[in-house]
């Protein structure tokens, strides 16, 4: 009975652990390279997208040159190898009902005594390899927030 409570608890926290994409992440770059080898790129002066990642979803809204140009949603899992995008809902027909599949990893970088948490990825999206880096939004709090 004690064997199978200690296993029992060992997978609940097992399935409980944050993984370190957790987060609202604000798009810096990406390359994007199609299935003939031409490759395009975007940056956030071009491209204004916003991903929110909780322990098992997320949600991608994205914008350039003024417009609202789409958002996805749905599973977000974590694997060893990296982690996948079920996509539920979503303004693109092309995405809708699929998995996409990422290696990726997170990184600090302390800049002007400033520590700022990069997430770097690569996957392929609909024939696409795509390589992209975001940066975590961190929490502020501004005064109005503070002063009561």
């Amino acid at each position: 009975m004690k064997t199978s409570l200690a296993l029992l608890l060992g997978l609940f926290s097992i399935s409980l652990h944050a993984h370190p994409f957790i987060g609202t992440w604000y798009f810096v770059k990406g390359s994007y390279t199609d299935a003939t080898g031409n490759t395009s790129h975007a940056t956030n002066s071009q491209v204004a997208a916003i991903k929110n990642v909780t322990q098992t979803q997320f949600v991608l809204t994205n914008a350039g040159n003024g417009q609202f140009n789409g958002y996805l949603a749905g599973d977000f899992n974590v694997t060893k190898g990296g982690y996948s995008e079920a996509i539920k809902t979503g303004s693109s027909e092309a995405h809708l009902a699929k998995t996409f599949h990422f290696t990726g990893y997170t990184e600090r970088v302390e800049v002007d005594n400033k520590v700022y948490t990069y997430w770097h990825h690569k996957g392929e999206v609909n024939g696409v390899v795509e390589q992209e880096v975001w940066r975590k939004i961190e929490s502020i709090k501004h005064p109005i927030e503070t002063s009561q």
